[in-house]
């Protein structure tokens, strides 16, 4: 298949490195995760990342972050604590982190609290109910999520815009306290991702397994390409 028609077979590159797995890393916090003590009632803005491979499904780690923040002076964002970690398993998709980083938010707070995050996929997989999340993709992420709701008094969950910049400020698309919690939950997310990053090494494997298909797929064109410009036979 390979040397025929310049196809990689799965195996070489897929499941490459060691297997993901998940962890959670405290940045800053004004109280111990321990069992049975959680973080208190407010907002809390969360993210994911797929890194600095996010484009390649091979290569891809994925990571969440979780912020938990207030309106201090003048409406500016206070940080009063922080989460970020990597998620497990071969499956590394910037959804499955959307969702656990949902879940992680649900999980490790209490009272009511709101939680803002830019990512469809887990918004609207929230508002549409487990029945829907049930069927879906990422369901055994979804399962978690929801038993960690059921076990909390009162959740909402709000979409923010992605990618905003000063002109959605001034349009009034996002507030400048949204913005900084959406942008400090992504530099989260991304330090998340960094932690089981592949190695370079990794990396340069599968990328001389990709220019050694591109040289074959090359030679196979202009194999085809000479093999067009041969005399037919006459009947």
């Amino acid at each position: 298949c390979f040397w025929l028609r310049g196809l990689v077979p799965s195996n070489w590159t897929k499941e490459v490195g060691e297997i993901p797995k998940y962890s959670i890393h405290v940045v800053m916090q004004y109280l111990v995760l321990q069992p049975g003590l959680k973080w208190p009632p407010g907002d809390y803005f969360t993210d994911g990342s797929g890194g600095q491979y996010s484009d390649d499904p091979r290569l891809r780690r994925c990571g969440w972050g979780v912020a938990h923040t207030r309106k201090g002076t003048n409406n500016q964002l206070e940080i009063l604590g922080a989460l970020y970690g990597t998620i497990g398993d071969w499956n590394q998709t910037v959804p499955r982190s959307e969702i656990y980083a949902g879940f992680v938010a649900v999980k490790f707070s209490t009272g009511p609290i709101t939680v803002y995050s830019d990512n469809k996929t887990f918004v609207d997989g929230f508002h549409k109910g487990r029945g829907f999340t049930r069927h879906s993709d990422n369901s055994d992420l979804w399962d978690l999520f929801w038993a960690a709701f059921d076990e909390h008094p009162q959740v909402h969950i709000i979409k923010v815009k992605a990618h905003t910049d000063d002109a959605d400020l001034v349009s009034g698309v996002i507030t400048p306290y949204h913005m900084a919690g959406n942008t400090c939950a992504d530099t989260l997310a991304g330090r998340g991702a960094k932690l089981h990053e592949l190695d370079d090494v990794t990396i340069s494997i599968v990328n001389r397994v990709d220019a050694l298909a591109f040289q074959v797929q090359r030679r196979l064109l202009h194999i085809n390409l000479l093999c067009a410009k041969l005399p037919k036979e006459k009947d």
